[in-house]
């Protein structure tokens, strides 16, 4: 039988399963390799001009040797960590350290409460959807 033209569709069910397969592969790999920054927010002191103390965990702690960089007021600030006293109290089974920090801050006086983001680790996007698709 002699088909037109336009009858013959084995050419555009072949491009649109090639398309979909090349598709698939694509979200395959932006889901699997990007990723995104998560930031845990931490409550301190404003010790000083440039001083910020904070009460961490051991956790916590190593978050702030693996970082540069703090999150204050959305703005990425760097800081260097001036003392740290070890096991400065204990709570329910918990040791927390207390850590000063030097932070170049224009905006806080002493005495003021600042919050701090510090960015334990980057988290997949699998990671952070199904971290939402369970309710957390």
């Amino acid at each position: 039988m002699n088909y037109k033209p336009y009858e013959n569709f084995f050419a555009t069910q072949l491009f649109s399963i090639f398309f979909i397969i090349i598709f698939v592969f694509a979200l395959y790999f932006f889901f699997r390799f990007s990723s995104f920054s998560y930031y845990q927010m931490i409550s301190g002191v404003v010790f000083s001009k440039n001083r910020v103390v904070v009460l961490l965990t051991s956790k916590e702690l190593s978050w702030f040797y693996r970082n540069k960089n703090v999150l204050i007021d959305g703005e990425k600030k760097s800081f260097v960590i001036d003392t740290v006293y070890r096991d400065y109290m204990k709570q329910k089974k918990k040791t927390y350290h207390q850590v000063v920090l030097q932070i170049s801050l224009s905006d806080y006086a002493e005495n003021d409460s600042i919050l701090l983001g510090i960015q334990p680790q980057k988290k997949s996007f699998s990671f952070l959807f199904f971290n939402i698709w369970k309710g957390g």
